[in-house]
């Protein structure tokens, strides 16, 4: 999504998506707000996809009022979430009112040294911003620095044991405890189920990442995928 002259994009939903092996798994910029123009991009909302092994970052945010929520992005050779940070005439682009919830972000920034998970807004874009109860995996040094008010219930560190993450099955297990029932209830939102429909929260509260875990009852595989496709 960018903004091209005369192209807007606002109200859009995409959900329930196996995203595997592209350049980047999102990417939105918008600077007509900085050059003087109209808001011509926002409101922009990711939920309940996986995203699998980018060639860059997993997704980069340069709108406004957009939402990232129950999300597995998994493998991304740069940060697994990046706010971008383009400059006109010494302002720095709006990315404020973003909402980052319960998203497994998992073996991002392979080619650089250290982990890095995200990549935090500065502080004149964070504005009406929630980044919280996150799970980022391995533990990494964030960059920036972890502003204060972020990520205060996110879980750094922890392994969320996927079924199967060999052949990319990235449901939870019982053995997924720091993903289960970790989450904050989103149901305001707008949905109530995960990327396969089962209904959220299966236990006391939503779980952490694209899938909810059943206990006791079988799940279903994941979308059959195709590289550089979305199915």
């Amino acid at each position: 999504f960018s903004e091209d002259p005369g192209q807007f994009a606002s109200q859009i939903l995409i959900e329930n998506n196996y995203i595997y092996n592209v350049g980047q798994g999102f990417i939105g910029t918008d600077t007509t707000e900085l050059k003087g123009g109209i808001n011509a991009v926002h409101d922009i909302t990711l939920r309940n996809n996986v995203i699998r092994k980018t060639s860059g970052v997993g997704l980069n945010i340069g709108v406004d009022y957009f939402t990232l929520v129950n999300n597995s992005i998994i493998d991304t050779t740069d940060y697994g979430i990046e706010f971008s940070s383009r400059i006109i005439d010494g302002r720095v682009d709006l990315v404020h009112h973003a909402l980052i919830s319960n998203n497994i972000v998992y073996g991002c920034n392979s080619n650089k040294i250290g982990w890095r998970g995200i990549y935090y807004p500065f502080s004149n874009q964070r504005e009406g911003s929630q980044i919280d109860y996150n799970m980022y995996y391995p533990n990494f040094s964030p960059w920036p620095s972890q502003p204060p008010e972020f990520d205060l219930h996110s879980n750094f560190g922890s392994d969320p044991k996927f079924l199967n993450y060999n052949s990319g099955d990235f449901h939870l297990t019982s053995e997924s405890t720091a993903a289960i029932d970790a989450g904050v209830d989103l149901s305001s939102t707008g949905y109530s189920a995960d990327k396969d429909g089962v209904p959220r929260p299966q236990g006391s509260a939503w779980d952490i990442g694209a899938y909810e875990y059943v206990n006791g009852s079988a799940v279903n595989p994941p979308n059959s995928v195709c590289g550089n496709n979305i199915t």
